[in-house]
């Protein structure tokens, strides 16, 4: 669901250096929705994170409406990891001296 995922880039971007209003913050959000919803994003002249998730958080409603399975963004073919260093600290683990990273959003890098 586009609320989820929202909510998880917003925890994921809230780190220090990662700015929320920032435009690679904001096209790394887009690139990371379904297909459909980014496409019928792209009809709106929107360029900040807060408008495009809430008019992507209307888009789903609307195609839920339709009877359209619920997205679900981040599939396989569209997933890479958030590309922060801040990130990639806060998400990992030490084993044994060994760093396992914890599964993050997934997103398209820039």
């Amino acid at each position: 669901m586009v609320q989820d995922y929202t909510t998880e880039f917003r925890r994921q971007a809230l780190t220090p250096r990662v700015s929320l209003v920032d435009s690679s913050t904001y096209t790394k959000y887009v690139s990371g929705l379904h297909d459909r919803i980014r496409i019928d994003l792209s009809l709106f002249l929107v360029n900040d994170l807060s408008r495009a998730s809430s008019i992507t958080t209307t888009i789903e409603r609307k195609n839920q409406a339709r009877g359209e399975k619920k997205s679900e963004e981040g599939t396989s073919k569209q997933k890479k990891k958030f590309n922060s260093k801040h990130s990639e600290k806060r998400n990992s683990i030490s084993n044994n001296g060994n760093r396992k990273k914890k599964s993050g959003l997934w997103l398209k890098e820039d």
